[in-house]
């Protein structure tokens, strides 16, 4: 009975993660850090190419490493995981090394941009999902879909004026006003660096040193 039972725990339990994998997973995490850190210190590269990179580093690290489901994935999934990491990167580095080109091709926007655009969207949205639930994924679905649907038919000062398919991928991906836009920079000089910050605060034992501090003035 105490053997069935164990056996059924073990079954449940997630699979401990491969000492390799849980390697190249630091390795990932630390560069993605050494890049933000060296970036915000040096800015030596165009505002596009630094966004652009660091996207393709979280794509690389949010779709390697987080799951589709809580299930865990078999070797099917992770190569399909895998290949949705390549596409991410690939899409990102589609800006990070052709950027002027790309960006002055405004209004004349070639079909491989909006292949590249339509996938990269796609590939954040999936990575946002994984990373932080359904709700951000389909607040963005509503977004991009109310130039294009239902905008148009919305009374008053919700009205909006329609956008072709190709005006919203241009606006979302192929320029420095969506995705690669003001909130991605954000994140690279200021919220990045301070989320590292408190990581190292609480590795180090300092969040708990002013929690107890603060409980015992107080």
């Amino acid at each position: 009975m105490t053997s069935s039972a164990d056996d059924t725990v073990k079954e449940t339990q997630p699979a401990a993660i491969p000492v390799w994998c849980d390697r190249l997973r630091s390795s990932l995490a630390v560069a993605i850090f050494g890049f933000g850190v060296w970036t915000v210190l040096s800015w030596q590269f165009d505002d596009a190419e630094i966004r652009a990179i660091f996207l393709a580093f979280t794509l690389l690290y949010s779709l390697s490493f987080f799951g589709p489901g809580k299930r865990p994935r078999g070797k099917f999934g992770l190569a399909v995981d895998l290949v949705a990491a390549a596409l991410g990167v690939a899409v990102a580095l589609y800006i990070a090394l052709d950027f002027e080109e790309v960006f002055n091709r405004a209004g004349a926007v070639m079909t491989r941009d909006l292949i590249v655009a339509g996938i990269a969207i796609v590939v954040i949205l999936e990575a946002t999902r994984r990373t932080a639930g359904w709700a951000l994924p389909i607040l963005s679905v509503v977004f991009l879909l109310y130039p294009l649907v239902y905008g148009p038919y919305m009374p008053g000062l919700l009205r909006a004026s329609p956008f072709g398919l190709e005006r919203v991928l241009t606006g979302q991906y192929l320029s420095l006003d969506g995705i690669l836009g003001p909130a991605i920079r954000v994140m690279i000089e200021y919220i990045f660096l301070f989320i590292i910050f408190g990581a190292f605060l609480q590795r180090f034992g300092v969040t708990e040193f002013f929690i107890d501090f603060a409980k015992a003035i107080a």
